[in-house]
């Protein structure tokens, strides 16, 4: 029987060839890239990746900051790394600017439907 999770749906991303899984919490994954990914979080390192918008914050100690834990976990190869779980929500956030609605963001893409 699977559990469900208890503080939202895992995070799974690929950082050079290794899986890195965040479930309840709880990193796994091959343990350098682990260990990149904790000393990036632990000083809040910025990452800039090119398919976000805005810089994102690394941080693996607030649960319910998603962005902050998907920035911890590419931040040992950004440009690189896959992301091959995420819920929409969390990805929304980090394709959208802080303070910027999800419908201008469609709209300078030329993706919205509304006039």
């Amino acid at each position: 029987m699977v559990m469900p999770s208890k503080t939202g749906p895992s995070i799974v991303v690929e950082v050079d060839g290794h899986l890195i899984v965040w479930t309840d919490g709880l990193l796994s994954g091959e343990k350098s890239v682990l260990a990149k990914i904790r000393e990036n979080a632990s000083y809040n390192a910025t990452i800039r990746a090119s398919y976000s918008l805005h810089p994102l914050t690394a941080q693996l100690t607030d649960k319910d900051d998603r962005v902050g834990i998907v920035a911890a976990m590419i931040s040992p190869n950004a440009e690189r790394a896959i992301i091959r779980e995420l819920d929409e929500d969390t990805l929304r956030r980090i394709f959208t600017m802080p303070g910027e609605s999800e419908e201008s963001v469609l709209r300078a893409q030329g993706l919205s439907t509304s006039d």
